[in-house]
């Protein structure tokens, strides 16, 4: 993503003054629409969603910024993409645990 912005920005120099800041954990977190009529609203609520904000906010410019909990995450999904394609990784989804 951040690759693809780079590129738009050599050929748009407008867009060369963004600056992405991403924070991403994972975790527990409620969900709620708020709001009926006019502009319902879908929100997030939670440590794990005030945790990717801080970290979204306080990150440097330009980076994805995981919590070791979302690596942790992302980790073992890849682990089961692989072993569900066939891949010997040479360990198992529990190993990591």
């Amino acid at each position: 993503m951040l690759h693809n912005v780079r590129k738009e920005a050599e050929r748009q120099p407008d867009l060369a003054r963004i600056r992405l800041q991403i924070g991403i954990n994972a975790g527990p977190a409620v969900e709620a629409i708020l709001g009926r009529q006019l502009l319902p609203r879908w929100k997030l609520f939670g440590d794990t969603v005030n945790t990717a904000s801080r970290m979204k906010s306080n990150g440097m410019p330009n980076r994805i910024h995981l919590s070791e909990m979302a690596r942790d995450a992302v980790a073992e999904a890849m682990l089961q993409v692989l072993q569900a394609n066939g891949v010997n990784t040479g360990t198992s989804a529990e190993a990591g645990r």
